[in-house]
């Protein structure tokens, strides 16, 4: 026998795909995603999930939770501006780590993605949950086009987010 040590990283890159970092929070929103589109698919009914959503208090508070939480995630473009860098790097751990759980989040909220515009609200949201999981830490390609386009597309779905989340509250409220 020998004492030979076999040492891994959570970022040590996989052969099968060079170009892609895996990494825990690539990990922990991938599946959390994964299991929101399988009980989507697969029609399966949470019925206690489903009573607490039908109920007008828990979509309120479930929906406030959630508004915080997309303003929270906006505080990242403030600490950008305004941050030193250790800082900074403290915040985008966080960023990406509250993205990663944001499927869950959803969940709770609703089980399904809903129609007309909150169809589009949930589409946009998770789109940019995808978008936000496939960052420049987990995706190896290193060119500026790359990189700007990454940005521009997130941060787009992010303020598409805000803005349909808005026309969401105002709806909810006006026909409440």
């Amino acid at each position: 026998m020998s004492n030979m040590k076999v040492e891994f990283t959570a970022h040590q890159p996989y052969t099968w795909a060079p170009w892609l970092n895996i990494t825990p929070p690539l990990v922990v929103g991938s599946v959390l995603l994964g299991l929101f589109v399988l009980q989507l698919v697969a029609g399966v009914q949470w019925a206690t999930l489903s009573a607490l959503q039908s109920n007008n208090l828990y979509k309120q508070l479930t929906g406030l939770i959630l508004g915080i939480f997309i303003a929270r995630q906006f505080w990242l473009g403030r600490v950008r501006t305004h941050s030193q860098t250790t800082s900074l790097k403290a915040q985008f751990v966080r960023h990406r780590w509250q993205g990663a759980l944001a499927p869950l989040l959803f969940f709770v909220h609703s089980i399904t993605l809903g129609y007309a515009y909150t169809l589009m609200l949930s589409v946009v949201f998770l789109a940019n949950i995808v978008v936000g999981l496939l960052n420049i830490e987990v995706v190896r390609v290193r060119t500026p086009i790359y990189l700007t386009a990454w940005t521009v597309v997130h941060v787009s779905l992010a303020m598409a987010t805000v803005g349909l989340a808005a026309i969401h509250v105002y709806v909810v409220y006006f026909y409440a």
